[in-house]
């Protein structure tokens, strides 16, 4: 079974992470899920750096009402 995807920002409920939030987050390290970035179609300075960094192209969206959005991947191999 696939390891569930996540959504993560630096913060988490506007704290900084620390040693209570380890219990919280253990089962994303034990078996980490894909990562999954998007940008902007025409941000193509993020786009580069996505794709340095291992993430792949999968697909093109919408977002929300912001409009189409890029959509990659770096899969948990």
């Amino acid at each position: 079974m696939p390891a569930p995807e996540v959504i993560t920002t630096e913060r988490l409920r506007g704290e900084r992470l620390g040693p209570r939030h380890v219990d919280l987050l253990e089962p994303i390290f034990a078996d980490p899920p894909d990562l999954v970035a998007y940008t902007l179609p025409h941000n193509g300075a993020s786009r580069r750096v996505m794709v340095k960094l291992g993430f792949q192209y999968e697909k093109t969206a919408q977002y929300k009402t912001f409009g189409d959005h890029v959509l990659y991947r770096l899969m948990n191999t």
